[in-house]
């Protein structure tokens, strides 16, 4: 007995051990992979836009971009770029044009841009899989100087910080609760709510405590997320961007479609959303999306530019857009607008779409290689598939990633 369990023991430690091992060798990898995209993606050491004639080309999430516009040195008192040492604050000079037009009608506050595109767009090694076409643009959902928060952080240095919070129910309860955002469901498993004022905060706080019988704050606290109020001026910047004609879609945090929604058309089982529904001056609303994360900024995407369609048409290069889905219509053949499939019993159980950078992306397929070569492989068969220019931006960057062996695409000098 004495014997078995000594064995027992002594296969326990081993697991521990090898487990321990495989989860240090994990995080390793990943900070392998990030280190190795940074060193190895040549459109983010391009530092100065291209000299040709401005072309948005291919997709958002597979292409590049010519004769960019510098935002940081259109920079005005209407807006501000944050975090400019990630050199992310390129645009098709329309974009450009329509983010000046914004931030100006915008009389309130300024404006906060994040990332919009790189020099040349292409690739991103982190935190994006689209911007890559010049026609992407993120503003946050609060103001530069706004008054509501405090102290202003750095824009040097500004971090994420969250206007849409969305915190987990553990375990998930049975509730029909209706107050301040959070949404009606079977099983809720998240608590979820757009915060507008410290006021919002503070009866948060309660209701999240009768749910749950634990702190609201103190949960945001541990996962280190910083709150900045959501200002209605942006409110009014977001409808302006959905409404305008060259915009072809806004991406947003689940929580604030439905805050939206119940701000213009009401719950879609309401009788004021059937007044509402169909009117010309909600149709806006079908423009935006739902996508996962967004819980600081919204997504602007542009529509390809007319200018640049018929300069490219029919070429390889051409800007290619994305389809967008219509939305079914919710009750009674009523509005399409997206606003009853918030509502949809099962919607805590329904993936979201999420946008997944390379930095997110795992490249230990077994192959035997090191993770700087799976890097370098996984880059060079992403550059393969982009559209002509594009490559030949990759081969004209002045960095030189080294090639892998035999086992690297034969298309690897891309």
């Amino acid at each position: 007995m004495l014997l078995t369990s000594n064995i027992y023991i002594k296969t326990l430690i081993t697991l521990s051990l090898l487990y321990s091992t495989s989860a240090c060798a994990h995080g390793n990898s990943k900070e392998e992979q990030r280190k190795a995209l940074k060193k190895h993606n040549r459109f983010g050491q391009i530092m100065t836009p291209s000299k040709k004639e401005p072309a948005s080309i291919g997709r958002a999430s597979n292409g590049c971009l010519d004769g960019a516009t510098d935002l940081s040195k259109k920079q005005n008192e209407r807006y501000k770029i944050s975090n400019k040492k990630r050199n992310f604050y390129y645009a098709h000079p329309q974009l450009a044009q329509l983010v000046s037009e914004l931030a100006k009608r915008n009389k309130s506050c300024q404006i906060v841009l994040r990332d919009l595109a790189q020099p040349q767009g292409g690739i991103a090694w982190r935190r994006h899989r689209s911007h890559q076409n010049g026609l992407d643009a993120d503003i946050e959902y609060s103001c530069f100087n706004d008054g509501k928060t405090g102290r202003e952080p750095s824009l040097e240095n500004r971090r994420d910080q969250e206007a849409v919070i969305n915190v987990p129910i553990d375990p998930p309860i049975k509730h029909n609760l209706a107050k301040n955002g959070s949404i009606i469901t079977k099983e809720q498993q998240f608590y979820r709510l757009v915060i507008e004022s410290e006021n919002d905060l503070n009866k948060a706080e309660v209701e999240y405590r009768k749910l749950t019988g634990k702190s609201l704050k103190n949960y945001l606290k541990s996962e280190d997320i910083h709150i900045r109020y959501w200002n209605s001026a942006i409110q009014k910047t977001l409808k302006q961007a959905a409404k305008d004609p060259r915009v072809e879609r806004v991406l947003v945090n689940p929580t604030l479609k439905y805050y939206l929604c119940d701000k213009y058309v009401g719950h879609y089982k309401s009788d004021l959303f059937q007044k509402k529904c169909n009117q010309p001056e909600v149709a806006w609303l079908k423009k935006i999306r739902v996508v996962g994360g967004h819980t600081g900024h919204f997504h602007l995407r542009m529509a390809c530019p007319q200018s640049n369609q018929k300069a490219s048409e029919s070429s390889a290069n051409s800007c290619i857009e994305s389809p967008v889905t219509d939305y079914p219509t919710e009750t009674g053949g009523c509005g399409g607008l997206g606003c009853g499939g918030i509502y949809r019993e099962d919607y805590e159980l329904a993936p979201l779409q999420t946008e997944q950078s390379l930095e997110d992306s795992n490249f230990e397929d077994g192959r035997g290689q090191t993770v700087e070569e799976e890097v370098i492989r996984e880059l060079n068969k992403k550059v393969s598939s982009m559209p002509p220019r594009c490559q030949e931006i990759w081969r004209q960057s002045n960095s030189k990633p080294k090639q892998v062996g035999s086992t690297t695409p034969k298309n690897s000098n891309l």
